[in-house]
């Protein structure tokens, strides 16, 4: 997707669900558009914001250990993985400041390894602007 200027339209996910398999679609997506070189933007709020926490990827609902695991048996790529590779890619990753204030965290508590933004939804959709949003 272009816009008008021939520029390639941002991708923006904005992530609410803490449920393991959503969060982990998510960051599949977002790795995907990002590999063929589409300016991609993850925004972490709700209880998927426990994603960015050190190891929170384990604190997510629905049986992480399980899901990863299975997931590493079958040979796909799983959330710890594409947590990694998200950074790797480029992609900007925002932490929701109202969400971090709502369950208690501050970026002090984010993971130091990953360049994270706290921000809020201005960011987001300045950030956005002619491309498409997707709610998970």
């Amino acid at each position: 997707m272009s816009g008008p200027d021939g520029a390639v339209a941002p991708l923006a996910l904005i992530v609410h669900s803490g449920a393991y398999d959503r969060v982990a679609y998510a960051y599949a997506m977002a790795t995907a558009a990002a590999a063929v070189n589409r300016p991609t933007i993850l925004f972490l709020t709700g209880e998927a914001i426990r994603v960015l926490t050190p190891d929170g990827w384990r604190r997510l609902a629905g049986d992480p250990e399980r899901q990863a695991g299975m997931e590493r048996d079958r040979g796909v790529a799983g959330l710890p993985d594409l947590l990694g590779v998200a950074a790797d890619l480029g992609i900007r990753t925002i932490a929701c400041e109202m969400a971090l204030r709502r369950l208690g965290l501050t970026a002090a508590d984010l993971d130091s390894g990953t360049e994270i933004e706290v921000a809020g939804l201005v960011t987001l959709y300045g950030a956005a602007t002619g491309g498409q949003t997707v709610f998970i």
